[in-house]
């Protein structure tokens, strides 16, 4: 994963609703600044399609429930997973 995508991630960590392509680009910008908030357009179809996010009908982007338990401390996430089976 790029310095990009990471940050990309990073950032949708904290969001729950699907958001814009746009709007991930002004929150996750570069720490250089970006004046083109569609720079991270490009990462978000590689992160789609590699499983990390997942994209609504109106092509907006949020973080996979899956990717989301990933980060979570082991034994929260094991608490959420085992809610989700049962």
């Amino acid at each position: 994963m790029t310095p990009d995508e990471q940050r990309i991630v990073e950032c949708l960590h904290s969001i729950t609703d699907f958001v814009s392509a746009r709007q991930i680009g002004i929150y996750a910008s570069p720490p250089e600044g970006c004046t083109n908030p569609t720079w991270a357009q490009p990462c978000l179809i590689r992160l789609t399609k590699a499983g990390v996010l997942e994209m609504n009908a109106k092509g907006e982007f949020r973080l996979k429930h899956s990717e989301r338990l990933h980060h979570l401390p082991a034994h929260i996430a094991e608490i959420l997973a085992g809610r989700k089976a049962a």
